[in-house]
């Protein structure tokens, strides 16, 4: 019983791993075969021209928090990814793994 659970679970292991890599493939086979990284200017820019209130949302942000989008642009690039955006005081603890970008209110106060 015990060695039918062990092959269960490593087939089940795999799969997930097959899974995975499936999900991921656009954004790791550029880092697996050395090509430039990917552009994620294309999605802050506004690439998504079917939604007209996406677009305007963005530049609406872009326009009160310059300094906040050029920091998630430089990010993305960095770490491109980058699936989570998570916002905290300095004074609060979080639990942070995986692609998991932070960024400060305190580091960008509202205007």
């Amino acid at each position: 019983m015990n060695h039918k659970l062990n092959a269960v679970l490593a087939i089940a292991t795999i799969l997930g791993g097959i899974a995975a890599i499936w999900f991921f493939w656009d954004k790791i086979r550029p880092l697996v075969f050395g090509q430039v990284k990917p552009e994620p200017e294309n999605f802050i820019h506004g690439a998504d021209t079917q939604s007209v209130s996406k677009s305007d949302s963005l530049a609406r942000g872009q326009k009160l928090m310059p300094n906040l989008v050029a920091e998630m642009r430089a990010d993305l690039a960095d770490n491109p990814l980058g699936r989570e955006f998570i916002l905290l005081e300095r004074s609060w603890i979080y639990n942070r793994r995986g692609n998991t970008l932070v960024y400060y209110f305190d580091d960008h106060p509202r205007t």
